[in-house]
């Protein structure tokens, strides 16, 4: 167990350090927040009793670091694999024309193989729970500003995930996107609503379930010009 850990933070430290840095001229983008709790007056009183000791305020402090549900959160879109870094901050680069997205939030899915390493695409895992949003970036006419709408939808019938789509590897129950309207700015980059995260996730659990999948995502290059030369730079995992 100790050995997938460390492996798993490996990686981890690989996708926030090198693969969200520079994916592209056009990036899909968001974040992940905790969702925010409700917090009674019983309980704040019993905050401030444990804050007004050093040690405790201490502990309470490594408590939420260790506790950071933000961190470490695996998906994956049109092949490309990447991590949430520590501000909770999850990118793609972008591979498509159109201003929406599929979410599809599940913790399992499996790869429908076509040769050796070679994927036809991903399906629903049966008996994995599973839930779909379309996020639609609109313009209102009347006052031109921008917006998302966030609707759910029913899962595919032959559970076949739609390839434009960004799979957040995670119990549904977990994860909380706000379904309607929420203000957005014109840009060449799709940067989507906040999610939120719920207490009670397995990121370590859901992330050891990601190493299984490795082996069918690689390097890709990206070739760019600096100083009149060609530089190749591996940005991203892709199968």
């Amino acid at each position: 167990m100790k050995y997938f850990l460390n492996k798993l933070v490996a990686i981890i430290a690989y996708f926030v350090f090198f693969t969200n840095a520079a994916l592209g001229t056009q990036l899909i983008t968001y974040f992940y927040k905790p969702f925010p709790d409700v917090i009674t007056p019983e309980k704040s009183e019993r905050k401030i009793k444990k804050f007004s000791n050093s040690l405790n305020l201490s502990r309470e402090h490594l408590k939420l670091l260790h506790n950071n549900r933000v961190t470490g959160i695996f998906s994956t879109y049109y092949g490309f694999l990447a991590v949430s870094d520590i501000h909770g901050q999850t990118t793609f680069p972008r591979w498509q024309r159109d201003e929406s997205i599929y979410l599809l939030v599940t913790q399992k899915i499996s790869p429908i193989v076509m040769s050796h390493n070679t994927l036809s695409h991903w399906e629903l895992e049966e008996g994995s729970p599973a839930k779909l949003y379309l996020l639609e970036k609109v313009q209102d006419q009347e006052t031109e500003l921008y917006f998302w709408r966030a609707t759910p939808q029913n899962l595919p019938t032959d559970n076949r995930v739609p390839r434009d789509s960004i799979t957040i590897f995670a119990h549904p129950k977990y994860v909380y996107i706000p379904t309607g309207i929420t203000l957005s700015q014109q840009s060449p980059h799709l940067i989507l609503p906040d999610i939120f995260i719920k207490r009670g996730i397995h990121v370590v659990k859901d992330a050891l379930y990601v190493l299984n999948l490795m082996h069918f995502f690689s390097l890709v290059p990206r070739w760019f010009k600096k100083d009149g030369k060609t530089i190749i730079q591996f940005t991203g995992s892709r199968y």
